[in-house]
């Protein structure tokens, strides 16, 4: 099951953490130079060019992470040459991870400006969102104590101007750091009665429904909030929302045995969504998610192709 982040509306940061997802990235750099094979007979089917230059992407994006709050012009550097690599073969696929790259190396660079040019005009609500979006930035990398710093900070602002939205956003991310569940779930329902003061604030709600399902530990009761969250959006609209929240329902349902309700979660709406936007990060935990239900239906074979 996976966590999603509290965005606001002016969020460049729209893209839920998946969890492991980062160290997962990260151990398959590190291992890929440690693993060799004694056995001579193995032989090994030459990779397509596509598979290469997805490869490729791959080591460019962590780069990209490993520069992007150190050195952004290395890592703009790096994004750039994402795309070069991309139009070599010119595939949907690759053109959407390239330009996703490109897009998280600018989008600090942004988030920074706008923090930066709303200090002197006191644009508080600008100096929120950007504070919460930067910490959502430094939790995905890694550097979860420059996060929380970051939420903490957008919080304060907010509370001091009384910014419900501002509030609500912040206050769910750092009820991420909260190791206590029951703590945890007092904080993101704190976050959805400030977000239920401010208008537009759906998304937002949904997510913390997502999240606190996330944190309680029976299924039935977090089915009853993923459900909530889903029924507050719409596809259309909160696309990253809604295959979180199927995506999960669907583990609880596997976790009840009920592997039909497991199955119709992904293919009906998880997997739906996914492929319908493109969403290369969701496609990829959603098709592990249907592995792990086909697995339980005994169809091993079926669920390699999808793990």
């Amino acid at each position: 099951m996976v966590e999603c982040p509290q965005v606001t509306q002016n969020d460049f940061f729209g893209v839920p953490y998946i969890k492991y997802s980062f160290i997962t990235l990260f151990l398959s750099q590190f291992l890929f130079g440690c693993i060799e094979s004694t056995d001579k007979t193995v032989s090994f089917k030459p990779q397509s060019k596509e598979d290469i230059v997805q490869d490729s992407l791959e080591n460019l994006d962590s780069l990209v992470f490993k520069y992007i709050a150190k050195n952004a012009n290395e890592s703009i550097k790096y994004a750039k040459q994402a795309v070069k690599v991309a139009q070599t073969v010119n595939t949907p696929a690759s053109r959407a991870k390239a330009y996703k790259i490109l897009g998280n190396a600018y989008s600090v660079t942004i988030i920074d400006s706008a923090l930066r040019f709303s200090i002197p005009i006191n644009d508080f609500s600008t100096m929120s969102n950007s504070l919460n979006s930067l910490g959502g930035f430094y939790y995905n990398i890694g550097e979860k104590v420059v996060a929380r710093i970051m939420f903490d900070s957008a919080f304060a602002i907010a509370k001091r101007k009384l910014l419900t939205l501002q509030m609500g956003s912040a206050l769910g991310n750092l009820a991420r750091f909260e190791t206590d569940p029951k703590k945890s779930v007092t904080m993101l329902r704190q976050a959805i009665s400030y977000l239920e003061k401010s208008n537009g604030s759906d998304e937002q709600i949904a997510q913390s429904l997502i999240n606190i399902g996330y944190r309680v530990s029976d299924p039935d009761s977090a089915l009853h909030y993923y459900n909530q969250a889903v029924n507050m959006i719409s596809a259309e609209y909160s696309p990253v929302v809604t295959i979180a929240a199927y995506n999960n329902m669907a583990y609880c349902y596997l976790e009840n045995g009920d592997l039909k309700n497991a199955e119709k979660c992904i293919q009906e709406h998880a997997l739906k969504v996914a492929i319908k936007t493109n969403n290369i990060d969701w496609k990829s935990t959603v098709y592990d998610t249907y592995a792990d239900i086909l697995q339980r239906k005994g169809n091993s074979t079926e669920a390699m192709v999808y793990a």
